[in-house]
C-alpha cells in the first residue's frame, strides 16, 4: 500500500498539468478567434516551448494559432518557422480557404511548397542465413544447405491524411440586429430569442404609442388620464426593452459569434 501513494501522486499531477495546458491552449485559440493577436502569442507559447505541454491534434491547433498571431503582427519569419514546423510533423496538412483568412492561406502554401518532405525511414535489409554453425573441418549438410535466405524488408509507411481544426473568422454582417446577424453566424436558436425579443418589443411599443396618441390631444391632456398613463408606460417600457435586446445581441454579435 505506501508504495501506490506516490504512484497516484504522479498521475494526478501529470493530469493536472495536462488540464493546465489545454485551459491555456484554449484561451489562446480564443485570442484567435477575437482577433487579439497579440494577447495570445503568450498563452500559445507557452504551451509549445520550451517543449509542448500538449499532444497530438492540440499541438496543431497550437502551431496554426501562433502562426496566425505571428502573421496578422508582421512577424512573418516568426510564424514561418511554426508553419514548417507544422508541415514537417503533418506532411498531408491543408487549411481550408473557405474559413481562414485569404493572405494567411496563401502565405501557408507557399511556406508547404518550400518545406521539404521529411524523409522517411528505411530499415535496412537484414539477411539470415540458414547455414548450421559447424566446425570448420565438418561441412554443412546437404538439407542445411539448401533452405532458403530469409530476408527482412522494411514496410512502405503512409502518412495519415490530417483534417485540420478550423477558426471560423469573424463577419462585420454579425452585427446586423433582429437576430439576422446570429442566423448567418451560424446560431439559429440565439437568432430566433433576439428576433422575437426585439419585434414583439418593437411593436408593443408602436401599438401603444398609436393608442396613447388617440387617447391625448395636442396637449398629450386625456380625459381617461389613468389609462393614458399606463399606455405611457408600457410604451416607455417596451421601447427600452427592444433597445436593451438590440444591445444585447451587437454585444454577441461582436464578441460571442461565431
Amino acid at each position: 500500500m505506501p508504495m501506490l501513494a506516490p504512484i497516484l501522486c504522479t498521475l494526478l499531477c501529470g493530469a493536472a498539468a495536462d488540464d493546465d495546458a489545454m485551459a491555456t491552449l484554449q484561451k489562446g485559440l480564443e485570442q484567435v478567434r477575437r482577433f487579439h493577436f497579440e494577447q495570445a502569442v503568450p498563452f500559445l507559447s507557452d504551451v509549445l516551448y520550451p517543449t509542448p505541454r500538449v499532444k497530438g491534434d492540440a499541438v496543431k491547433d497550437a502551431r496554426i494559432g501562433l502562426a496566425q498571431a505571428y502573421f496578422f503582427t508582421n512577424q512573418k519569419p516568426k510564424a514561418e518557422r511554426e508553419l514548417q514546423r507544422l508541415v514537417r510533423a503533418f506532411p498531408k496538412a491543408k487549411l481550408d480557404a473557405n474559413l481562414y483568412p485569404p493572405d494567411f492561406v496563401a502565405f501557408f502554401d507557399s511556406v508547404r511548397r518550400a518545406t521539404p518532405a521529411p524523409r522517411a525511414e528505411v530499415t535496412p535489409k537484414v539477411e539470415f542465413s540458414a547455414t548450421p554453425l559447424v566446425p570448420a573441418t565438418e561441412p554443412a549438410s546437404e538439407e542445411a544447405a539448401s533452405e532458403p535466405v530469409v530476408e527482412a524488408t522494411s514496410l512502405e509507411t503512409r502518412p495519415m491524411e490530417i483534417v485540420l481544426p478550423t477558426v471560423k473568422p469573424w463577419r462585420w454582417y454579425y452585427l446586423t440586429p433582429l437576430g439576422i446577424g446570429q442566423y448567418l453566424a451560424g446560431s439559429p436558436v440565439r437568432g430566433t430569442i433576439f428576433l422575437l425579443g426585439q419585434a414583439g418589443l418593437l411593436a408593443t411599443n408602436i401599438a401603444t404609442y398609436v393608442l396613447f396618441r388617440q387617447l391625448t390631444d395636442a396637449n398629450l391632456t386625456s380625459d381617461d388620464p389613468r389609462r393614458a398613463q399606463t399606455l405611457q408606460i408600457v410604451m416607455n417600457t417596451a421601447f427600452f426593452g427592444a433597445l436593451a435586446f438590440l444591445v444585447a445581441g451587437l454585444v454577441d454579435g461582436a464578441f460571442f459569434e461565431p
